[in-house]
């Protein structure tokens, strides 16, 4: 059995506060010295809310993972007291979050260094200047074959796309995020990994809830627990035997 955090939705108030948690310990900083735009936002605990119950959900570490036995690339694996994500190697193919039976897996686009550049390159994080969306004037369409074919019965492309022809000439036209060399995008799965690698190595959402809703369940504590209870009882029994006799 692995550990893994036990939400109670009679306690949870759904304040968000574990997200930010989670959040903060996994980037170092703290929240109001953060930039919005200098780092990705993905909790990997979220809120679950209808008409009757708020309840924060992430992974329950389970013995048999359904999301182990859905990655085609081999990204998850058991450890010794958790299911482990290796975010490095994550493709982004989406098979674990479809597999997973709690909802526990999200999927996010990030920004990230781009590792073929040495660390000593990167600069501070500006990740809002790295992927600044770059304008180039418009380049004049090739009229090949299939474009005069298309002409000459009076069609104009696919569906909603503008022919050349509408562009007003030298119209600056907004291009997607070019990657800079240092940084660029990416898609991962995303879920709790109980701070493990964090500077703290504890769920940072634990202390974090106002009403106590978290708690985390350790196997080896739970174990402690019962042999203890098990030896007070023997104890309580050998006394009651010495008492008759």
């Amino acid at each position: 059995m692995n550990k893994f955090i036990k939400a109670d939705p009679i306690l949870c108030i759904g304040c968000r506060t574990c997200m930010i948690a989670c959040v903060v310990n996994h980037t170092g900083k703290r929240i109001f010295e953060i930039d919005p735009n200098s780092y990705d936002f993905n909790p990997r605990i979220h809120i679950v809310k209808n008409k009757n119950v708020t309840k924060p959900v992430q992974c329950h570490h389970c013995p048999k993972p359904k999301c182990l036995e859905a990655c085609p690339f081999d990204v998850i694996s058991l450890g010794k007291d958790s299911v482990i994500l290796d975010e490095d190697r994550c493709t982004g193919c989406g098979f674990c979050a479809k597999a997973c039976p709690f909802g526990a897996i999200t999927m996010a686009e990030i920004y990230h260094p781009n590792k073929r550049v040495r660390a000593a390159a990167i600069p501070a994080p500006d990740i809002a200047a790295a992927i600044a969306i770059e304008t180039t004037p418009a380049a004049p369409q090739e009229k090949g074959f299939f474009h005069n074919l298309s002409s000459l019965f009076g069609g104009g492309g696919k569906k909603g796309h503008k022919k050349a022809s509408d562009v007003p000439e030298g119209t600056a036209r907004p291009q997607p995020p070019v990657p800079s060399g240092k940084f660029s995008v990416r898609t991962i799965a995303y879920k709790c990994d109980l701070c493990a690698h964090t500077d703290t190595g504890q769920p940072a959402c634990i202390p974090a809830c106002p009403t106590e809703a978290l708690s985390l369940v350790d196997p080896a504590v739970i174990a402690a627990q019962r042999a203890k209870l098990q030896a007070e009882k023997k104890a309580r029994e050998g006394q009651s035997a010495q008492v008759k006799l």
